[in-house]
């Protein structure tokens, strides 16, 4: 690791979607982007797990908007592999005339049942029926580090760097 990085706790109303994230869950660090929901009367705060993907594909989990979360500069930097002619699931990256997206499940706990999603990749804002006029899908993708102002950060010494600064 050449630079030090720098982690900052924020309350999820406070962070920019489309604003790396991490946390500790079941498999580790977890690399996450925040991403947002826009209605016409509120806005709905989302972490997405990136890496690693969870097997079910990519969700979109509620974020209270008070919630603290570990955030660090810097942009995802997004590999989409090969375009192949596979039919869209969740967490397939997917472009068309309006951007690159991510299909999603949200297991609401407002409505009691699941939904879908389509994550803005550059923006972080989801929106709604994105699948019309696919241009390219890509099943292969990944996220292969972070590009930050002093330069690019594996995703292992993201997750080495996040996991000594939660246990000191």
């Amino acid at each position: 690791m050449t630079q030090p990085i720098h982690f900052r706790l924020k309350a999820a109303y406070d962070v920019h979607p489309g604003q790396l994230i991490l946390r500790t869950g079941e498999a580790g660090v977890e690399i996450c982007v925040k991403a947002e929901r826009k209605g016409k009367d509120f806005v709905r705060h989302y972490l997405v797990p990136l890496s690693p993907l969870p097997p079910e594909g990519a969700s979109l989990v509620y974020l209270d908007p008070e919630e603290e979360v570990a955030t660090c500069a810097g942009q995802l930097r997004i590999i989409l592999g090969e375009a192949k002619d596979v039919p869209v699931a969740s967490g397939i990256v997917f472009s068309n005339a309006k951007g690159t997206h991510l299909r999603a499940e949200e297991h609401s706990r407002f409505h009691g049942h699941k939904a879908l999603g389509y994550l803005d990749m550059v923006t972080g804002e989801v929106r709604s029926r994105q699948e019309k006029g696919i241009t390219a899908v890509h099943p292969d993708w990944r996220v292969d580090g972070v590009e930050t102002e002093r330069g690019g950060i594996s995703l292992d010494d993201l997750r080495d760097a996040f996991a000594a600064s939660s246990a000191s």
